[in-house]
């Protein structure tokens, strides 16, 4: 979840696009059209992933702004999107 941190708090929906290979992540993040102007260009994300995939440590950019990010895998979260991938739906 992130939230508009340039105006409102209101939460930001975005399309992430991209591949690992190994420990290294390339991704691009594009907002959806409801965003706020802003929000407008992609963001560039190139990183490491952790050995026990909980965390990525890398830098962003955006136009001519750039800078470091850290993400962190909630506790339990793969086990959440196993649960919901493996559920089953009757008809």
């Amino acid at each position: 979840m992130e939230l508009d941190q340039l105006g409102g708090g209101a939460v930001l929906n975005a399309i992430i696009i991209g591949y690992r290979h190994d420990l290294h992540v390339d991704f691009i993040k594009t907002y959806d059209a409801e965003a706020p102007e802003e929000y407008g260009n992609p963001v560039d994300y190139v990183g490491s992933l952790s050995p026990d995939g909980s965390s990525i440590i890398g830098v962003w950019s955006l136009l001519e702004f750039d800078g470091r990010f850290e993400m962190y895998r909630e506790i339990g979260a793969a086990e959440k999107i196993e649960e919901t991938i493996s559920a089953t739906v009757d008809f």
